[in-house]
């Protein structure tokens, strides 16, 4: 009794731990591709020299519409500015920007040979963002720029880069949150004069926006990341003094868009930035560190920072889990109204002047997505052995998979899979004899599938 006792403890505990360690991988998978990023910032300017200027943004979580671009670019626009934001990629492209020439590359690696053989031929990066693990890279030809460089890390790294590229005539052109670091582009001949930047929390944005423009610089680029704004500010070579008005997430970008439109105000730059909640750390070790951790002895919980929320991860004796998520509802911008009358409940019928209820509230005026809440809540459930499972016949799968395009019935090959019996109780199940594993272990089944 005592060996078989001990045995079934043993087994419980090595289980427990294979268990945190699968639960972890997915949650770093999970948290490094499908990070948001958690602002919307517009600088707008007056005497920009853009014209027919238009913009688009794709959704949370949607692709990139290139086609969208295409189209664009044959109607005479170039890209202007770019960012992955609270609505997914926001883009801004316009006419007469002095750009004669571009292209981009929207993919997960970093394009080294692509950006020198255009390198070669005088086109430079005039935009960069990179999100849910892809990035976007756009190159241009007429830029004025004679020469360029990158680098991207930690701060205090980039911080020291930029203050000895500063001595030798580079100025800062492009910024974006590369995971727990910063990647930077700095290019000679970009017009701009003197440069400084500073880092600010919310409540110290308006006042010290002031206090630059006091001393003479203005807005070039703002980022948000770790519960900060990254702001650079400059002084231009010719003089210029634009008129400038910034905007942090608005409700309606394009309501505050057409409003500064109507003030003759143009998009001269677009901004997000991940959120101190959201950022991508790029290792578990540094995952795990951020863990708020706690047991009380019927399970251990994990809270982790998700999206803009948390996600609680609970780890049962039996090698079961679940995961709760409690995320901002992205469709109504975590207000709570309603995303299609934004919070009336009703709209106006043209035909027949009449106002009726919104079709999708119903009248009730709060987002059908998220109840009025203002936030979603998922559940998942991992029953003992699951994520081990699912993983293993995804490495099968994807071993297998050798590109042969044979009937499924015609390949007599199978494969042994565990099904473990499902536990919501929180208390283990005693171990059972499989004849098949020729060891005690938690109740399952063995399921023959086809590869």
């Amino acid at each position: 009794m005592n060996i078989t006792k001990s045995k079934r403890i043993s087994f419980q505990k090595r289980n427990i731990r294979e268990v945190k360690f699968l639960l972890s991988i997915m949650l770093l998978m999970y948290c490094g591709t499908a990070r948001s990023q958690d602002n919307l910032i517009l600088l707008m300017e007056k005497q920009t020299g853009l014209s027919s200027q238009t913009w688009f943004y794709c959704g949370f979580g949607k692709e990139l519409d290139t086609k969208l671009i295409e189209k664009h670019w044959n109607e005479g626009r170039r890209i202007t500015s770019a960012a992955y934001t609270t609505y997914g990629w926001f883009v801004t492209m316009a006419k007469n920007s002095g750009l004669t020439w571009q292209s981009y590359h929207y993919n997960s690696d970093w394009p080294i040979e692509w950006l020198a053989e255009h390198r070669k031929n005088n086109r430079y990066i005039t935009s960069i963002s990179g999100s849910a693990g892809k990035w976007f890279i756009v190159v241009s030809g007429g830029t004025g720029y004679t020469d360029q460089i990158t680098n991207c890390g930690d701060w205090d790294c980039v911080n020291q880069w930029i203050q000895k590229s500063w001595k030798e005539d580079f100025r800062v052109t492009n910024v974006t949150r590369y995971r727990s670091g910063w990647y930077v582009i700095m290019s000679k001949n970009s017009g701009i004069d003197g440069q400084t930047y500073c880092f600010v929390t919310e409540p110290e944005l308006k006042s010290k926006v002031e206090k630059l423009r006091a001393e003479g610089y203005y807005l070039q680029i703002i980022e948000f990341a770790d519960g900060q704004y990254f702001i650079i500010s400059c002084t231009y070579k010719n003089g210029k003094k634009p008129m400038q008005t910034y905007h942090i997430s608005p409700n309606n970008p394009g309501a505050c868009i057409l409003e500064e439109r109507d003030k003759e105000r143009n998009i001269a730059y677009i901004g997000g930035g991940f959120n101190s909640s959201t950022r991508n750390t790029g290792s578990n070790q540094q995952l795990a560190s951020n863990n708020n951790l706690k047991n009380n002895g019927k399970y251990t919980e994990h809270e982790i920072p998700y999206m803009g929320g948390t996600m609680k991860i609970r780890v049962y004796p039996d090698g079961s889990g679940s995961a709760v998520t409690e995320m901002p509802c992205h469709l109504c911008n975590h207000s709570g109204r309603c995303p299609v009358c934004n919070g009336s409940g009703q709209y106006w019928h043209a035909y027949l002047k009449t106002w009726n209820p919104c079709p999708s509230c119903m009248g009730s005026k709060k987002c059908k997505y998220c109840q009025g809440k203002g936030q979603q809540t998922t559940c998942k459930y991992f029953a003992p052995g699951e994520a081990e499972a699912y993983l293993e016949a995804k490495r099968a799968e994807k071993d297998d998979n050798t590109g042969n395009n044979q009937d499924r019935n015609s390949n007599p090959r199978y494969r042994d899979e565990i099904s473990w019996t499902p536990n919501c109780t929180g208390k283990p199940y005693a171990d059972e004899w499989c004849a098949k594993c020729q060891r005690w272990m938690q109740p399952h089944k063995h399921i023959r599938k086809r590869f």
